[in-house]
């Protein structure tokens, strides 16, 4: 019902009975809100105790806008209530709420805005999408849609997402179950058009709330209540602000437009003119080549029509806003950044597309990503497709088993995503292609290209042996030595993770001589084999035996799992009479052969009581080529064994490192010799087999890296200074042998290079020599030089680059422009204190074409705007960016409020 107040005494002292209440007018409103002395009396008048007989079911609204917001704040936050206000015995009912409204600004107190002709003032506020139930409420945490009803008035509903009603339960002061209070935010576009207290400072609106539902009891309820929200300044005109772009540059026969955008405006209507103005008219002081108007119907942005500019050059944009009633006319200005555009002769580029997919071998599971570089295209747009091709498909002629398609957004690289997962063994061959765009020519990779094929093996695969030394001890007992090696099978390498012992435990945490530890988190290479060993021992009787079975587990870089098992027995033998002591020695070297220029060598030794069942003690272990074992430097744990007694059948184990370097086919071949005592000091020996040791050849490795000095130079061209520089990045010295381009032939004795020398190790060679190229704007010339040197050996080592350089657009002297005279007079701008500087302009891209030149100018004539130089626009540009600011200062300092004051507000 319209007029209707009906909201009931609440806790917050912001809510108070006004049900039947005559609407009051402005005036009425600034009365009743400053004589606060008489509402509170009313309300303690209102308070009077209700008897059964006046019970009364009652719904409240409350509507909580700030008091005062500013044009452009933006997620203001406001939100409305709803309250079951009713009085025993119906405050024991609940109420079902069915609609719920809100008119955010208006300048009549009518729930719907529409009593009072021009009293809606749609567009002051925009209020968000949805709004969420306050933490506690009875609709907590609930989202609520916030859709426009009525776009006449802006009046806008709250309407449940989850489509279920909101119940209000019965009155409880103790909690806030009987009310729902909604959250949402706003933005302010606009100043409100009416003034609904004109005595203030600042123009105010009316927030109108309107709520309906039904009690328990089947009595229908209507409620409706206002808030006021003030913006700061006084009714009038008000001047938008407008901010232009251009379309993109185009080729001769395509088309341009403009489009501008206006903001802050007060509803704006009226029309925005568009004027092209070119080509080459630096100063747009020419007559416009096209005009086009379009109407305005609000704040948002507007496109003039499409213009097919007749000559190359550039064309410049101006945007003027002619304002209306409510709004003072806005205009953009020559050279106004981002307001040109640039039509070329020349028609689309064909870009370079290269490729590579990484990594080259993979395993099944393991993902895969072909990456693709667009190189040389003219701001590219459009999307990369990426195929595979396999396995089985040399000719990728069947349909790809993988597709993924990426969007450019200028030159650079872009990788296929998602990866691709194989999940099949064998070859598979990736093809890129760009799709292209106006600007620029499709381009594709093609089956077999280089770097585009990944080989992908199967799962990976291990093995495992397991060894016992020695295989059978006199009982009771005896210890063991378990030797465990742990093989890759696989062609990709792999990670041991696990090596776990059915009988002995967990082989990585495993206490006493264990070096099975050491292999956990180790990389296998394909087809290497990594082993172990630790102390097991076993205890029984005469006969027993005892198998344990070693498993081992790896995984590849994809998480691929792969697992091995060994086993080995051990038996208890009846024990034999003691005899004369007897000891064995076993020694190896690893590694036994390396590469050039050779490293560091581990030895083991191994040293066995072969007696039974008499103990010895070890007293030197010398070796034919290295001396005394135990003097030898660490790491050295032979040192360890001298002096030990190693019980019968049992064995000791150390190893000592030593450094074998040394040129390709040079070998060393040693004997280790160990020496024990017995039972009355007899003294025994063993020498173990003869071990040898070989170096390999490596093969010698350079890298060549190509310099040009300067990169480019004017047309028609000159001297370049080239610098070759070649790393010896081999093992050992080399000598350079041949040094030649492809384009400027041997280049022994020319300039500072020559060959026949010595490149020590890890040494550079650097020379340079120069070359002329001449031609025309943008000839270009990639010269390719090919190094080569030998090693001592004879092995030969080629590396290769290469360096581009290119003629750029002829060096013109650019005469300065002469200013033209102002059309009007414009009033000198106050000088800013500290002016903004901006950035410099963007220069123009230079055509793969030769520029057609300007006609001369006859002989003493001022040369025409289009022969500005570049320098000359950008001064340009910085004026008319200061006459832009300068002025924009002096709107803000007259829009701006003298002062305000603030007012007490009634808030729930």
């Amino acid at each position: 019902m319209k007029g209707e107040r009906n909201l009931s005494p609440r806790r917050s002292a912001s809510v108070f009975w006004r049900t039947g209440r005559v609407l009051e007018d402005p005036t009425s409103v600034q009365r009743r809100r400053r004589n606060g002395i008489l509402v509170a009396l009313m309300l303690v008048a209102s308070l009077v105790p209700i008897t059964s007989a006046q019970a009364t079911a009652v719904l409240g609204v409350i509507v909580a806008f700030p008091t005062q917001v500013n044009v452009g704040d933006t997620s203001v936050p406001a939100n409305f209530t709803v309250i079951n206000s009713s009085s025993p015995p119906d405050g024991t009912g609940s109420i079902n709420i069915t609609t719920m409204t809100l008119v955010p600004s208006c300048s009549s107190f009518d729930v719907n805005c529409d009593d009072v002709p021009a009293s809606a003032d749609p567009g002051t506020f925009a209020l968000s999408a949805t709004g969420t139930g306050e933490a506690g409420s009875a609709c907590a945490g609930r989202t609520f849609d916030i859709n426009i009803i009525n776009p006449t008035t802006g009046q806008v509903s709250f309407t449940p997402a989850d489509g279920l009603p909101v119940v209000l339960t019965a009155v409880d002061i103790a909690s806030d179950l009987d009310r729902c209070r909604i959250l949402f935010t706003f933005d302010v576009l606009k100043a409100p058009a009416v003034d609904v207290l004109p005595g203030e400072a600042g123009i105010s609106t009316y927030n109108l709330a309107f709520a309906a539902g039904t009690h328990l009891n089947g009595t229908p309820l209507t409620t409706s209540n206002e808030d006021i929200t003030t913006v700061p300044g006084t009714l009038g005109p008000v001047t938008p602000t407008i901010s232009t772009t251009a379309s993109a540059p185009v080729v001769l026969g395509g088309q341009v437009s403009d489009t501008a955008t206006l903001a802050g405006g007060n509803s704006p209507t009226g029309n925005i003119n568009f004027e092209l103005f070119g080509p080459d008219d630096a100063t747009c002081a020419s007559p416009a080549v096209f005009t086009n108007s379009k109407p305005v119907t609000g704040n948002g942005s507007y496109t003039s029509d499409a213009f097919t500019p007749a000559a190359a050059g550039t064309y410049r944009w101006i945007a003027r806003y002619g304002g209306d009633d409510g709004n003072n006319p806005v205009s953009g200005a020559c050279n106004d950044a981002g307001e040109s555009v640039l039509v070329t002769t020349v028609g689309p580029v064909t870009p370079t597309i290269s490729t590579q997919v990484a990594p080259a071998t993979a395993s099944v599971g393991q993902q895969v990503v072909d990456t693709a570089t667009i190189a040389g295209g003219s701001n590219p747009g459009g999307t990369i497709r990426f195929d595979a091709y396999g396995p089985g498909d040399p000719t990728c002629a069947g349909a790809p088993v993988y597709t993924a398609t990426v969007a450019v957004a200028g030159n650079g690289s872009y990788g296929a995503t998602p990866a691709f997962v194989p999940t099949t063994p064998g070859e598979y061959r990736f093809v890129a292609a760009y799709s292209g765009d106006a600007n620029n020519n499709p381009a594709s990779g093609a089956c077999n290209d280089a770097s585009e094929m990944v080989t992908v093996v199967p799962l990976p695969t291990i093995t495992v042996a397991k060894t016992a030394a020695p295989t059978s001890l006199p009982a009771p007992s005896g210890v063991f030595t378990f030797s465990v090696g742990v093989t890759n099978t696989s062609t990709v390498p792999l990670v041991i993770t696990s090596l776990a012992d059915s009988v002995y435990g967990n082989l990585s945490t495993r206490a006493g001589v264990n070096t099975c530890d050491d292999l956990i988190g180790a990389t296998i290479s394909a087809g290497a084999t990594l082993s172990c060993s630790f102390e097991g021992t076993f205890t029984g009787a005469a006969g027993t035996s005892e198998t344990d079975t070693v498993t081992a587990i790896a995984t590849d870089v994809a998480g691929n799992t792969a697992t091995g098992q060994d086993d080995a027995t051990v038996t208890l033998t009846t024990p034999v009479p003691p005899e004369t002591p007897r000891v064995q020695i076993d020694a190896t070297a690893s590694p036994a052969s390396q590469p050039e220029p050779g490293g560091p060598v581990v030895y083991s030794v191994m040293v066995t009581n072969t007696s039974n069942p008499v103990d010895i003690t070890i007293t030197s272990i010398v070796d034919s080529l290295y001396g005394n074992v135990a003097a030898l430097p660490a790491p050295n744990t032979c040192n360890l064994l001298i002096g030990r007694v190693v019980p019968a059948g049992q064995n000791l184990t150390c190893q000592f490192t030593v450094q074998f370097i040394g040129d390709s086919g040079a070998s060393r071949t040693s004997i280790a010799t160990v020496t024990a005592t017995g039972p009355g000091e007899a003294v025994v020996s063993d020498s173990a087999p003869a071990t040898t040791l070989t170096i390999t050849d490596t093969a010698p490795v350079i890298a060549v890296d190509k310099q040009a000095s300067p990169s480019s130079l004017p047309a028609p061209g000159g001297t370049f200074t080239f610098q070759v520089e070649i790393a010896n990045q081999s093992v050992e010295n080399v000598v350079l042998t041949s040094l030649g381009d492809d384009i400027h032939g041997d280049l022994n004795g020319r300039g500072s290079c020559s060959t026949g020398g010595t490149i020590q190790v890890g040494a550079t060679y650097t020379c340079s020599y120069t070359a002329s190229l001449t031609g025309v704007n943008g000839d270009r010339q990639t010269s390719r030089t090919i190094a080569s040197a030998v090693d001592n050996e004879g092995n030969t080592a080629t590396d290769d680059d290469s360096v581009l350089v290119l003629l750029t657009e002829p060096l013109v002297a650019t005469p300065s422009p002469t200013p033209s005279p102002s059309a009007s007079a414009t009033p000198t701008p106050s000088p800013s204190a500290s002016p903004t500087p901006t950035t410099s302009p963007t220069p123009q891209p230079t055509a793969t074409a030769s520029p057609t030149p300007s006609p001369t100018p006859a002989a003493g004539a001022s040369p025409p705007p289009s022969r500005l130089s570049r320098t000359g626009v950008a001064s340009l540009e910085w004026f008319a960016l200061a006459l832009a600011l300068i002025a924009l200062g002096a709107l803000a300092n007259r829009g701006a409020p003298s002062a305000h004051r603030t007012r007490r507000r009634r808030r729930s």
